[in-house]
């Protein structure tokens, strides 16, 4: 997003252009449901023989590291049961 926005011109209305390009990015790419143009980070996928994980983690990139490592905060938790073929996502976190 930050490279959008250099691109239109628009690093002055930062909350505003970041709301209005996931809800385009959205309309184009339905099947990408829980994307958020305001984090950045990482995703890390967990394969069980029960279950599957998911848990996405924000890196502030304005934070300075501590110790090297850059300060770190779970946004989304998801679940899938294939055996019931459920999904459960929780990203209120």
């Amino acid at each position: 997003m930050d490279n959008i926005r250099k691109k239109m011109k628009l690093s002055n209305y930062k909350n505003m252009t970041d709301e209005f390009l996931e809800s385009m990015i959205w309309a184009a790419n339905p099947h990408i449901q829980h994307f958020r143009s305001s984090i950045y980070g990482y995703a890390v996928m967990t394969l069980k023989h029960d279950i599957v994980e998911w848990d996405v983690y924000h890196i502030d990139k304005y934070q300075p590291p501590f110790l090297g490592l850059a300060p770190k905060r779970q946004v989304v938790k998801a679940t899938y049961d294939p055996v019931s073929y459920t999904i459960e996502v929780n990203d209120k976190l």
